[in-house]
């Protein structure tokens, strides 16, 4: 079997898409970061294959 990876940074603001910010506000920037997470995800779903998703900082889930 196939296995698919996303590798991921927790959504806090200041620390994801920080080239964004500014124009963006770095809430607005961590959002925007958390729901491109949702489409990866979504994306991935019907896809048969091991989903993970590999995650920094490791006590952010």
């Amino acid at each position: 079997m196939n296995a698919i990876v996303i590798m991921a940074k927790a959504p806090i603001p200041n620390r994801v898409k920080t080239r964004l910010t500014p124009p963006l506000k770095p809430e607005e920037a961590s959002l925007l970061y958390h729901n491109f997470l949702l489409d990866k995800l979504e994306q991935v779903k019907s896809i048969e294959a091991h989903r993970y998703v590999a995650y920094t900082p490791q006590t952010s889930v």
